[in-house]
């Protein structure tokens, strides 16, 4: 059953015993042989011994096998002398003795499965601890089936030499992904910091996405543990799902970069990069080896396909720029370093002889590049896009501002207009009235009137030009308290001229305001009201007048009726006509004030209703 390759990254593993020139001391090793273990795997087995080499994966010479493996190892040196044992790697429990002599175990032989198949170990074998001759190393290594279970490579030597050579592959097999790991969560980090402040630019978003699931991955080939996972099992699930997610990852970030929008082709990786990830949660364990390997094949593939597909369309852009050379020739490194490492875990995973460890600081650092680069792009076209944004602003005052002075002129225009319009509406209303009243008692007068009369409609006329003058003072004035005292003139002016003429008139009005009034609406009643009595006296020819001022509940105000039994006129006619200054003038106040102006006139008289809103407009 074929293992997986995910977890079989590592660095290549110097041989110092290979380069070193043989010494009298030198170890020399006679035989390396390996059994399964029997019905007992803590006791060594008796038969089943088979010749292999270091290092060794049992999976090609014993397809499916999952459990403890005794590996034997017999040596002699010429000298008595202590001796420096280094291993680079077991997978994935094991234990080491010398002679009978134990000197190194896991801590348990089940699940969950130690992980040292990416921790080099080193042990100094004293003197007094070795026979004269031959000695024998026993290792007894416990893996799963679905993993590169076995032993890895083995040196003996000098002490010194050999601590070395460990320190060395600590280096390189963990020191170097730990400096990755750190430098990609920095990176993932800063990408996703920028993303959040402006999601606009979805190329950071996937750079945060790319960087935080290679330090995912990367992080379990660090694990001496499954912790947090329960078993080998799950984290080895866990562990090609991150992969899965990092080269689909990788795929959709370079199409970012790049500027290149295939919906479609996206579409494709996000469903294709789902299923692989759903797949080794969904196979048995028995079934894990498979679908680990068809997974690690498939996303390994996509990676190698799009640095492959990409090198047209950025090679082929014009103008040339530096970024999108940098991204082909990054592109094409990635191609080239994936071709080697996938050959090699698929036909020489014993090599362990992959670049992509050595590659991944400067990978990043190259993708770190083409980001600040991004990032100085976008500044200057901010830093343009603000020039502009200033030039089209100081442009827009200027267009601003000229219509502001146009605005203020047609609007100091226009208050004149209005001006003019109130001051014609105060005389007609106002002054119009009492000249009406004092030539309908010249008219009925009974004989010549003496100058004291005349005098007295003089004073009136001069009153009420006083307070058309004075109107802006008259609306910021205290109100009247009662009906009362505000129908007290109009009353008084209109009651001995109704005398005069016959003319019977009612008024109905309450104790107290339906509603609290502000001066300037007992101003325009009291116009509204001079004009409407006023047209009585000049056109209705009417006997009876009424004027009613009332509470409204629905909707809450007041209203004020004015109703004659005159011969009436056409309503309709006159409005379509545009004549009737007093009547514009009257619903010009009250719409003014919010209210309502209701008319209707007939052959049997004439009625008026001015309805009041409760808070009417400031």
């Amino acid at each position: 059953m074929p293992a997986t390759a995910t977890t079989s990254l590592a660095f290549p593993v110097p041989q110092a015993s290979a380069q070193e020139p043989a010494s009298a001391c030198q170890p020399q090793i006679l035989s390396i042989q390996a059994a399964q273990a029997g019905a007992n795997p803590d006791q060594r087995p008796v038969t089943g011994w088979q010749e292999v080499a270091l290092p060794d994966q049992w999976s090609k010479r014993w397809p499916g096998y999952g459990g403890t493996a005794w590996y034997r190892i017999r040596w002699q040196q010429p000298c008595h002398a202590a001796v420096g044992v280094t291993l680079d790697s077991l997978s994935q429990a094991g234990a080491f003795y010398l002679n009978e002599e134990l000197i190194w175990s896991d801590p348990q032989f089940s699940e969950p499965l130690p992980r040292n198949w990416n921790l080099p170990h080193y042990w100094l074998l004293p003197a007094s601890s070795l026979q004269p001759g031959e000695n024998t190393l026993w290792f007894r290594v416990t893996g799963v089936h679905y993993q590169l279970a076995g032993l890895g490579r083995l040196s003996l030597g000098d002490p010194s030499t050999q601590h070395a050579l460990q320190q060395d592959q600590i280096l390189l097999q963990r020191t170097w992904l730990q400096a990755d790991i750190a430098l990609s969560f920095t990176l993932s980090v800063l990408s996703l910091l920028v993303w959040l402040s402006y999601r606009r630019a979805t190329v950071f978003g996937w750079f945060a996405l790319l960087t935080g699931s290679w330090v995912a991955f990367a992080s379990c080939l660090l694990l001496t543990s499954p912790w947090p996972w329960p078993d080998t099992a799950s984290l080895e699930r866990f562990t090609v799902s991150a992969l899965v997610f990092y080269c689909a990852c990788f795929a959709l970030f370079s199409w970012s970069f790049a500027e290149m929008h295939w919906p479609r082709a996206r579409r494709a990786v996000l469903v294709t990069a789902a299923l692989l990830i759903l797949l080794p949660w969904l196979t048995p364990e028995r079934w894990l080896g498979y679908s680990t390997l068809f997974a690690f094949v498939l996303s390994s593939s996509l990676i190698l396909l799009n640095c492959l597909l990409l090198q047209w369309p950025l090679w082929r852009r014009r103008p040339l720029v530096l970024p999108q050379v940098l991204l082909a020739l990054w592109l094409l490194s990635v191609l080239v370093i994936g071709l080697h490492d996938l050959t090699v875990v698929l036909f020489f995973p014993h090599e362990r002889n992959v670049l992509t460890p050595y590659s991944g600081i400067a990978t990043l650092l190259c993708m770190g590049m083409l980001m600040a680069l991004r990032v100085a792009r976008d500044m200057r076209r901010i830093r343009r896009f603000n020039q502009e944004l200033k030039r089209s602003v100081e442009e827009a005052r200027q267009d601003l501002l000229e219509v502001s002075e146009r605005q203020l002129a047609m609007e100091r225009e226009r208050s004149r207009l209005q001006a003019r319009m109130d001051l014609t509406h105060d005389l007609h209303d106002g002054l119009g009235s009492s000249l009406v009243r004092a030539i309908v008692s010249v008219e009925h007068a009974m004989g010549p009137m003496s100058n004291q009369a005349f005098l007295g409609y003089l004073k009136v006329l001069r009153d009420d030009l006083r307070q058309i003058l004075d109107t802006e003072a008259s609306s910021t004035s205290k109100p009247a308290a009662t009906p009362a005292q505000w129908l007290a003139p109009v009353r008084h002016r209109f009651g001995m001229l109704f005398d005069e003429i016959g003319m019977d008139v009612s008024w109905q009005i309450p104790a107290s305001w339906p509603i609290r009034p502000q001066a300037r609406l007992c101003l325009a009643l009291s116009r509204v009201l001079e004009e409407a009595l006023t047209n009585i006296v000049k056109h209705s020819q009417a006997s009876q007048v009424q004027v009613a001022l009332q509470r409204m509940d629905d909707p809450a105000g007041m209203q004020l009726c004015v109703t004659d039994n005159g011969r009436g006129f056409d309503v309709a006619a006159m409005e379509q006509a545009g004549t009737g200054v007093g009547l514009q003038s009257m619903r010009a106040r009250i719409e003014r004030l919010g209210g309502q102006w209701q008319i209707s006139s007939d052959s049997h008289g004439t009625r008026i209703c001015l309805l009041l809103p409760g808070d009417p407009p400031a």
